[in-house]
C-alpha cells in the first residue's frame, strides 16, 4: 500500500544535532523569530515547537554530584568538576530519558510529585540500570540521598513545570525538536580511520537507542562546523561574569570534556554508510530505519549574531541565515518525502 502524501504536512519530530556550540540554540532562536505560517509553509515545522533536550539532565547529574560532595561523599557521575562521566554508557541512558519525555507528550502525562529531586533520581536509576550500568545511588545511605533530593527539589520543580507546560501545549500540529550532541575523542589518529567510534560514543551508538516510533517519524537537522570551530565557539559562549539567567545559550563545556567527548563526531561517516542518499541508516533490534537529514553548513559563521537579544539582530545576518536554511530544508524535505511516500 502506498504511504500517504506528506508533502503538505509538518514534520512531527526533528532531531537537532551538532558538535557543542555549533549554533543549535541560535538556530532555534532564529526559527522562533519567523512567522509560524512561514515556518509551516516553507520548512514544514509546526510552531511553537516542543523542545526536548538532554542537556538539562546532564546539568542535573552535575548538581547531584555537588550535593553529594557537600555531605562529604564521593561523586557518583563524574571524575571531577571539569571531567567526563565515569561511565560513558550514560550517553545511551540519556536517550532513554528523551524517549520517556516523548511518550509523556503523546500520553498527555502531567508530572505531580512531592519530591521533584527524588523523581529525577528515580528516573536516572531506572535508565542507568536498563543500560546495564550500576545503580548510581546504591552506595549511599537513605539519609544522604534524602538530602541530595532536597537540594535538588527547587531546580527540578522548575524543570517539571516546563515539562508539564509542553505536555499541555502539545498537539500533533506542533513539531517536537529533540536536541543533543554526541561525539568522540580528538587527535590526528582519529581521522579518517578511527570510525566507527567505539561504543558508547557517537551517533552510531546513541541513535539506535531511540524508540522505533521516534525513528520511524523523525528527520535530522545537522549543523556543521569543524571540531576546531566548536572548541572556539564553546569558549566564546561561556556565561558572562555574574550571569544568572538561562543556560540555554550561555553554557560552556569543560576543555577536557571537549577533547575526550567532542574532538570529532561520526555524522559524516554514518552518512557515507547509508545505501540511500541524504539519510542515516539506523538499525534497532533487527529493524532498519532511514532517517532523512539536512545539513546547515555553519563553517562560515551564520549563527553567532543570533546569540543576543533579537532586537540586536542585523538584517544582513537574518537574510543570510534565512537563505541558508531555505536551501537546507529543501534538501531535507525532499529526502523526508521520499522516505514517507
Amino acid at each position: 500500500m502506498k504511504k500517504a502524501d506528506t508533502s503538505n504536512q509538518i514534520m512531527p519530530i526533528v532531531l537537532l544535532n551538532a558538535l557543542p556550540a555549533s549554533g543549535k540554540s541560535e538556530t532555534r532562536a532564529f526559527l522562533r523569530s519567523l512567522p509560524a505560517e512561514k515556518s509551516r509553509a516553507e520548512f514544514k515545522i509546526g510552531f511553537p515547537t516542543i523542545q526536548l533536550d538532554d542537556y538539562p539532565y546532564v546539568e542535573m547529574t552535575k548538581m547531584i554530584d555537588h550535593a553529594l560532595m557537600a555531605q562529604g561523599q564521593k561523586r557518583t557521575f563524574y571524575y571531577g568538576e571539569y571531567y567526563s562521566y565515569i561511565d560513558p554508557t550514560i550517553w545511551g541512558a540519556l536517550i532513554e530519558l528523551l524517549n520517556e519525555d516523548y511518550f509523556d507528550l503523546q500520553q498527555k502525562k502531567i508530572v505531580d510529585v512531592k519530591s521533584p529531586g527524588q523523581w529525577i533520581m528515580d528516573r536516572l536509576t531506572k535508565v542507568c540500570v536498563a543500560n546495564k550500568m550500576e545503580d548510581p545511588f546504591a552506595k549511599y545511605s537513605k539519609a544522604v540521598l534524602n538530602k541530595v533530593a532536597k537540594a535538588m527539589d527547587e531546580h527540578c520543580r522548575k524543570f517539571i513545570q516546563e515539562k508539564n507546560d509542553y505536555v499541555k501545549m502539545y498537539t500533533p500540529e506542533h513539531t517536537i525538536v529533540i536536541e543533543f550532541a554526541r561525539g568522540g575523542g580528538c587527535g590526528p589518529e582519529r581521522y579518517p580511520d578511527f570510525f566507527p567510534l567505539p561504543k558508547p560514543y557517537g551517533y552510531n551508538y546513541s541513535l539506535p537507542k531511540f524508540h522505533p516510533e521516534i525513528l520511524s517519524k523523525c528527520a535530522m537537522l545537522y549543523i556543521k562546523v569543524t571540531p576546531e570551530q566548536s572548541f572556539e565557539k564553546n569558549l566564546s559562549r561561556a556565561p558572562p561574569i555574574g550571569w544568572t539567567g538561562s543556560t540555554d545559550i550561555f553554557h560552556c563545556v569543560p576543555e577536557l570534556v571537549m577533547r575526550q567527548e567532542y574532538g570529532c563526531d561520526d555524522f559524516e561517516w554514518m552518512l557515507k554508510q547509508s545505501d540511500k542518499p541524504n539519510t542515516l541508516k539506523i538499525v534497532r533490534d533487527g529493524q532498519t530505519f532511514y532517517m532523512p537529514v539536512g545539513v546547515l553548513d555553519n563553517t562560515v559563521d551564520l549563527t553567532t549574531g543570533f546569540r543576543e537579544d533579537e532586537k540586536t539582530w542585523k538584517q544582513e545576518d537574518k537574510d543570510k541565515m534565512y537563505e541558508a536554511l531555505k536551501v537546507t530544508f529543501e534538501g531535507l524535505l525532499s529526502s523526508y518525502n521520499a522516505q514517507h511516500k
